[in-house]
């Protein structure tokens, strides 16, 4: 279950420590399942797990930039990584987070799907700067 949150959210394994309050050695090992998440940490995975299900169009291979990670949501004034780093019950009572997590998981494909159609030589050119930050913004 944490390695499929981990496909859909990229947080890098520093940032799921922080959101797990444990070590990266942790982390690594929950991914390579040497361990298994215990209490608190078990029920926020399934949490997380439970919130990124309740996602609507979500397809099997979809996720959510690391840009729209760590920037604040307007509506919360806190990014993902803070409000994941939460208690659970704060979490759980952020009942329009599966639709947050659709929007932006549909501009991270409206992203990539732009992204795909420029000619390779044009990938992370500076003109694309102004329309990123646009998006970013939105």
């Amino acid at each position: 279950m944490f390695s499929t949150i981990g496909e859909f959210f990229h947080f890098n394994k520093t940032e799921w420590a922080d959101v797990f309050a444990v070590s990266r050695l942790t982390i690594y090992s929950w991914l390579k399942n040497e361990i298994e998440p215990q209490n608190d940490n078990s029920r926020k995975i399934i949490t997380i797990f439970n919130i990124m299900s309740s996602v609507a169009d979500r397809k099997g291979n979809d996720f959510i930039s690391r840009n729209y990670l760590i920037h604040k949501i307007n509506k919360y004034d806190k990014s993902l990584l803070e409000i994941f780093t939460e208690p659970i019950d704060n979490i759980k009572k952020l009942s329009d987070l599966p639709n947050i997590l659709n929007i932006l998981m549909h501009k991270t494909r409206i992203n990539y799907e732009r992204m795909d159609k420029l000619p390779k030589d044009d990938k992370g050119k500076d003109q694309n700067l102004s329309y990123n930050l646009k998006i970013l913004s939105s």
